[in-house]
């Protein structure tokens, strides 16, 4: 007599459950990591246009400035936003999901100065930082550091010299 099998032994079924659920984990842990990462680099991008945009305004805001101008900025680091005040003009960054931190060349924050020599005025006043800057006089070395709230690990700095053609 013949003996057909038509059908899968419960071995066989386990055995092909676990060889589908090994390969559903792996294939579900390569697309998390790309979402991740997609949604990481996607906020690095965004913190350095606001940097970018940041560096533009002030630096077409530097070279244009009859006299000058002051940059406001609260609880520095950390500021929740930045104003940009010339005559004529105002610029004020401010985003919910960044910090604002603004230090000089030599990486310390702005600290208080009084130097008619350099012709940068800071002080506090009312939680806020002031900045007086007088474009005509000297170039301006600064640098700006954008951190993400929810992330405090994932920050953009932009360092740059701002200079204004005197003649």
């Amino acid at each position: 007599m013949l003996k057909t099998d038509k059908g899968m032994t419960l071995v066989e079924l386990l055995l092909a459950m676990a060889i589908f659920s090994i390969v559903i984990t792996v294939i579900w842990a390569v697309l998390f990591q790309g979402l991740n990462y997609s949604d990481r680099l996607k906020n690095t991008s965004f913190m350095q246009q606001e940097a970018n945009l940041f560096i533009t305004s002030l630096t077409r805001i530097h070279q244009t400035a009859p006299e000058n101008y002051t940059i406001i900025i609260d609880n520095n680091p950390n500021g929740t936003k930045i104003t940009i005040e010339s005559p004529g003009m105002v610029s004020t960054f401010s985003n919910t999901k960044y910090f604002y931190s603004l230090y000089t060349s030599g990486g310390l924050e702005l600290q208080e100065v009084d130097n008619e020599d350099d012709y940068i005025f800071s002080y506090l006043s009312d939680e806020k930082h002031y900045i007086e800057v007088f474009p005509n006089r000297i170039d301006l070395p600064i640098k700006i550091v954008i951190t993400d709230r929810e992330n405090i690990n994932s920050q953009v700095e932009v360092e740059t010299i701002i200079s204004k053609i005197r003649g």
